[in-house]
């Protein structure tokens, strides 16, 4: 059985303090936080987002 889409570990935040998501995509790891955590807009637009594949993290 195939996948359709591969999920990925999203990082969100800034060099202090981060939250991280996991998604098959980043906009929807976004709107996510966003909802969870009650962001605005505006506060979103000054985190950052580092992605992780998740078949490549080594334990």
């Amino acid at each position: 059985m195939k996948r359709d889409k591969e999920l990925k570990a999203y990082a969100i935040g800034n060099d202090r303090r981060y939250a991280v998501v996991i998604s098959n995509s980043k906009d929807i790891a976004a709107f996510w936080l966003r909802d969870a955590a009650g962001y605005s807009n505006e506060e979103m637009k000054k985190l950052n987002v580092w992605e992780f594949p998740l078949d490549k993290v080594k334990l």
